[in-house]
């Protein structure tokens, strides 16, 4: 047993009842259960924990204790293809003596892992909870990265002390962490220094006894004015020595970045002015053992870590921190090796030399020399997809040469003072508070207010979640009721659609538990279907799948809102989605429900630019109540039409969408249909039916829509939005492809909701498009956005490389010789221009 566990375990024994987690939904787990959660969880290996702040995270993590295997910790927000490399990594093998492996920033380009023991933990963790003051009374507010090794401290030192550990919200507004606090009687949080100098200590005139700080050097002023009113403790200390080595009190007189004395079971030695730790807390190594040669080094037989810490000791004994002897950053409290960043963007073919930096005016920023004309946004977004968001530049500079000292090696330290490139503003302003709010992002950025335009995207300027939150409090403190979610445009600041743009996946998972019936069994496979029911027989894609499935010599049943001419074959069922039972009596839903042997669920209101309220009844309560009817009765198949765009319009969207992703692993998605068709993915999933779910790309049906509206725009104008790289890309799926999969579908449904995603084989760009145009004999330039709507350009296009998987698919398919077609595009251009 570890040590760790067995002092929980007897925290369990002496309190059972306290609770012991409280997440910000409501719901609590007291330590009695807690455990019972851990004991139900079934070990065979590592345990990877990435669903984020919540009890089911720190049951995993008893769950590896209990079966003496080691726990991985990871932020849900990593990206797909560096989980993947984890995942492979942790999949070579992990001794039994290891508690955890922590993944940080990498000198070799990707992320090192470190293996970090069990006889450091509980020490330090008595320490600091002597230091916190942590008791069975301690509301600890849990705010940090659970893949940040500081968290594992913040849960050790509150359910080793039998206290209740708060997990923050998710979603929570930049800003909002101090009035969370409030309204739940929080005692302890430990937050990155960063942040103290943001709010008024006025905000801790509440419960709050404690705040942690760490992982970065923090300002003194804020120190001193946080000290008069809580306590405040500075903690130091690598992942590799086991979280903390140090911590320090700090009081009103705070005026240099101490690092304190070493913990008692912890040794320090400073050699040539760099900090080297020693001791039993020192991790096991590292995953690639060649780091251990240059960082975990024996002298004289006792092993030690440099730190790569410059330091000195003061009078008092204490060691005051200096800065690094290598180019290591701390960003948001975080290690960033800004090699692994180069290494990504030296990846970019436009980019001929890269280097990155902490710039004293603008955070993290990467200065580059360009092959070709670089699209700053699309460089960002895709550093994205490979590195956690606190690694992307907030900036990309474009330089025509990097400066270099003597030896020829890149000046770095100039590089930190290197003038940045001016903004030439799109946008005026001119109203009086158009002008607040340019002068306020002004201050945030550190811009001068001519460079800031109503229509700039204020990510490109430098604007990162950090920059967010000192926005949202100079406007809290300006009396202005802006709370935006995430950064997009002044403009959209003020036309409040920035406000509901976004939403968190765990706002649109509570919709999901408000509206959805659990399974009660086991459906089963339906019978054969005779007798379809086709919501959406009239939209782009519902009038090909209604002809597809006549043509297969199905009995069709129709649910339209009004009388319509369709088909003589099909019957008409006049009803509302919207409604429940549809709106229908007690005895044509029982008709319906007994005649009907299987459901397409094809309605739904498709819209670039309606919010999630505006399309919650068509689509996420048309199927609540098209699930209704599956399940009165016999069971019933259904087939539920869904969108690639839950993957393509979410925050840091893996590369590689597999056909099992259910998309719950997202943080946030953007626009009201992407996250209409989300929640309605969950409830069909929950409620267990057979059938599939069918996940289109872009249905290119021969109607005017988005796409063909593009091409016609282009070809009208001879012009094509600047914003669009010529590397971005649309998916083009034909709707005939869609309906013959539709209707094989129904023929065999699956035993269980099956997703499967039906799209084109490639996306097509948006040079291939011109490239047509021009073949058709168009003259197509570059013009500025201005000249195109909005909801006609943004859906579109996209410069991330993204694959979506169709493994099941292309073998269902192809074995009833179904092969999804290749998409012609100077065909589709003519088809357009028609």
């Amino acid at each position: 047993m570890t040590p760790f566990l067995a002092r929980f375990l007897a925290v369990l024994d002496a309190s059972p009842a306290n609770v012991a987690i409280e997440e910000a939904t409501g719901e609590r787990c007291s330590y009695e259960q807690l455990w019972e959660r851990a004991c139900a969880i079934a070990v065979g290996g590592p345990v990877i924990l990435e669903k984020g702040r919540c009890i089911d995270h720190i049951a995993g993590m008893l769950a590896a204790m209990r079966a003496g295997v080691p726990f991985v910790p990871l932020d849900p927000g990593t990206p797909s293809a560096r989980r993947a490399h984890i995942r492979d990594d942790i999949a070579r093998g992990v001794s039994d003596e290891v508690a955890y492996v922590i993944y940080t920033s990498g000198s070799s380009g990707e992320p090192k892992g470190v293996e970090v023991g069990h006889d450091g933990l509980v020490p330090m963790l008595d320490e600091q909870r002597r230091a916190f003051e942590v008791d069975g009374r301690t509301r600890f507010y849990w705010m940090l990265s659970p893949g940040f090794d500081a968290s594992i401290s913040d849960i050790g030192v509150t359910l080793l002390s039998g206290g209740t550990l708060f997990c923050a919200p998710h979603d929570a507004l930049p800003g909002s962490h101090f009035e969370v606090m409030r309204k739940n009687a929080i005692t302890h949080v430990d937050l990155p220094p960063s942040l103290l100098a943001l709010f008024d200590p006025a905000l801790a005139k509440c419960s709050l006894r404690t705040i942690v700080i760490g992982g970065e050097v923090a300002p003194a002023e804020a120190v001193r004015r946080w000290a008069k009113h809580v306590r405040v403790v500075s903690v130091y200390g690598p992942t590799e020595a086991t979280i903390c080595t140090s911590m320090v009190t700090c009081d009103t007189s705070w005026d240099r970045p101490r690092i304190g004395r070493p913990l008692p079971h912890v040794k320090y030695e400073v050699r040539d002015g760099e900090l080297w730790i020693g001791g039993p807390a020192l991790a096991r190594g590292y995953r690639d053992r060649a780091l251990e040669a240059e960082k975990l080094v024996m002298v004289n037989g006792e092993r030690f870590y440099r730190t790569g810490d410059r330091v000195a000791w003061l009078a008092d004994r204490d060691l005051e921190f200096l800065g690094r002897i290598d180019r290591q950053l701390k960003v948001r409290g975080q290690l960033v090796e800004p090699v692994e960043v180069e290494r990504r963007l030296a990846e970019h073919p436009a980019i001929a030399r890269a280097a990155v930096v902490k710039h004293e005016r603008a955070g993290l920023v990467a200065f580059v020399t360009a092959r070709t004309s670089i699209d700053a946004r699309a460089v960002r977004a895709r550093l994205g997809e490979t590195l956690p968001s606190f690694m992307v530049p907030s900036r990309i500079e474009v330089l025509s040469s990097l400066p270099e000292l003597v030896s020829g090696k890149i000046d770095y330290a100039r590089l930190t003072r290197q003038p940045l490139s001016r903004n030439v503003r799109s946008g005026e302003p001119v109203t009086e508070e158009e002008k607040r709010l340019v002068r306020l992002w002004a201050s945030v950025l550190d811009r001068d207010e001519d460079e800031i335009g109503l229509d700039d995207d204020l990510a490109l300027l430098g604007a990162d979640s950090l920059a967010l939150l000192r926005f949202s409090v100079a406007a809290d403190v300006e009396g202005l009721a802006y709370r935006p979610a995430r950064v997009t445009t002044i403009r959209a600041l003020l036309s409040g659609s920035e406000h509901d743009e976004w939403k968190s996946i765990t706002r649109l998972a509570n919709e999901v538990d408000r509206l959805a019936v659990q399974a009660d069994r086991a459906a089963g496979r339906s019978e054969a279907a005779r007798c379809i029911l086709l919501t959406g027989a009239t939209g782009r894609v519902g009038r090909h799948v209604l002809a597809r499935l006549l043509a297969e010599g199905f009995d069709v049943i129709a649910l339209v809102r009004r009388a319509v001419s369709l088909d003589a074959r099909v019957r008409i069922c006049i009803g509302d989605l919207t409604e429940p039972r549809f709106g229908l009596d007690e005895r044509a839903w029982s008709s319906l429900a007994r005649e009907v042997d299987a459901i397409v669920h094809a309605g739904a209101r498709v819209s670039a630019i309606a919010g999630y309220d505006e399309l919650r009844g068509p689509n996420v309560l048309g199927t609540a109540h098209v699930i209704e009817l599956a399940r009165t009765g016999r069971p019933k198949a259904l087939h539920h039409l869904s969108t690639l765009s839950v993957f393509v319009d979410a925050e840091e969207t893996p590369v590689r969408v597999r056909e099992d992703d259910d998309a719950t692993s997202l943080r946030a998605i953007r626009g009201g249909y992407a996250q209409s068709k989300w929640v309605s993915e969950q409830l069909v999933r929950r409620a267990g039916l057979s059938g599939s779910i069918v996940r289109l790309g872009l249905v290119a049906s021969g109607i005017d829509d988005l796409a063909i509206r593009f091409v016609r725009a282009v070809a009208g104008k001879g012009r094509v939005p600047t914003t669009i790289a010529e590397e971005a890309a649309i998916d083009l799926t034909a709707v005939d492809h869609v309906a013959d999969a539709l209707a094989l579908l129904v023929k065999e449904p699956f035993a269980k909701p099956t997703t499967l995603h039906v799209a084109a084989e490639r996306r097509v760009t948006l040079a291939e498009i011109v490239a047509a145009l021009r073949a058709e004999g168009h003259v197509v330039e570059r013009g500025p956005p201005q000249e195109f709507d909005l909801d006609m350009q943004a859906p579109l296009f996209d410069p991330r490389p993204f694959v979506f998987d169709q493994t099941r698919t292309r073998s269902f398919l192809e074995a009833r010789n179904i092969v999804s077609p290749t998409v012609d595009v100077r065909a589709f251009v003519r088809e357009a221009l028609r």
